[in-house]
């Protein structure tokens, strides 16, 4: 046994497993170092759309630039202009497609609709479960109440219009 733990014994494993590959593989394999990756300069790394840095990185370095940049927005927030940042100005309502809604008028279009509907509504209950017999008796009454509006207060016993409602009259026992 080689007195250095038995590295010998591995290297000359590894030199027999590098003969079995093509030549192409064994200069690439036999030349390596154990880290052979080119050094990477950190403050030159890509950002991200938010801000952060791009690629696999720490727990605690994300958090810390995450507080750099909420505090370089929170200062650019209270910096700002507050007309520029909506301060005073109307509420855009939008429908649901997203167009906006003047609110005035439809607010007015929208009673004006719902108007129109309570109209159709109580039209059509009014109308519901009368035929056309009743609708005519009801227009009868109605007319009959003009006439005797129109009429004078005091009537006498020989009143043409009350005369014939008398003789209407079907009573029993009349030939």
């Amino acid at each position: 046994m080689p007195e250095n733990g038995g590295t010998e014994d591995n290297s000359l494993a590894r030199k027999k497993s590098l003969d079995k590959l093509p030549a192409r593989y064994q200069a690439d394999i036999g030349d390596r170092q154990p880290d052979a990756s080119p050094e990477r300069d950190l403050k030159r790394r890509k950002k991200t759309a938010s801000g952060h840095d791009a690629g696999l990185q720490t727990g605690a370095g994300f958090g810390r630039t995450e507080r750099n940049i909420k505090s370089q927005r929170d200062t650019a927030m209270k910096d700002g202009d507050p007309a520029l940042m909506g301060e005073g100005q109307e509420t855009v309502y939008r429908d649901k497609k997203g167009k906006k809604l003047d609110m005035l008028n439809e607010f007015m279009r929208q009673q004006a609709v719902n108007e129109g509907k309570n109209f159709k509504i109580d039209k059509a209950q009014n109308e519901w479960g009368k035929g056309t017999v009743q609708k005519e008796e009801v227009e009868a009454l109605r007319q009959e109440l003009v006439e005797v509006a129109s009429e004078p207060f005091a009537r006498t016993i020989d009143n043409p219009r009350m005369e014939a409602m008398r003789k209407e009259v079907i009573r029993d026992g009349d030939p």
